[in-house]
């Protein structure tokens, strides 16, 4: 079984050091402690802090020595978990540390912490998190845009139904 200490509520380390098995750590950038911690106190090479800190939101997969860094789409979600519009989830790992921060609250990062959380299959490394991550937010995606087609096609019924009134169409 995999071993994985999570600081998601814990207060922060002295350093990123996963002792046995491996470490996420989340941070939401609000918090100035965080925001002081990975700049300063993670040990990061200075363009993996500046990604992992900035503003710029473009999508991306980039590599500085041993780590594995940058930003992929989320779903920002709001205070009662409703999706809210798109996000960003920056992102660096290494053989024994994932860590990920975020402006706003994120809806597919909440859902795999709550899996994590319930033991459910935990992931055997960082790259292994990163990866379940990528998928999980695609299985969203793909489900959000079946829902999207399937209000389409209820659209273009109604549409080619002559005898249809749109304001019955059901949305």
């Amino acid at each position: 079984g995999a071993s994985v200490t999570s600081l998601r509520h814990a207060p922060l380390p002295p350093a990123l050091d996963p002792g046995e098995g491996w470490l996420w750590a989340h941070f939401g950038l609000s918090d100035q402690r965080a925001r002081n911690f990975v700049a300063h106190g993670a040990g990061f090479p200075a363009p993996v802090a500046e990604v992992l800190l900035g503003e710029d939101c473009s999508p991306r997969i980039l590599l500085e020595g041993d780590w594995i860094y940058g930003a992929l789409p989320d779903l920002e979600r709001d205070i009662h978990g409703a999706v809210a519009g798109p996000g960003r989830l920056r992102f660096a790992f290494n053989a024994r540390v994932l860590v990920t921060t975020r402006r706003h609250a994120l809806h597919v990062v909440h859902d795999f912490h709550q899996m994590m959380e319930a033991g459910f299959d935990l992931p055997a490394s960082p790259l292994d998190a990163f990866t379940r991550l990528t998928l999980l937010y695609a299985d969203e995606v793909e489900a959000r845009l079946d829902q999207l087609a399937h209000v389409a096609n209820q659209i273009e019924d109604k549409v080619l139904d002559e005898r249809a009134d749109l304001k019955d169409l059901s949305i």
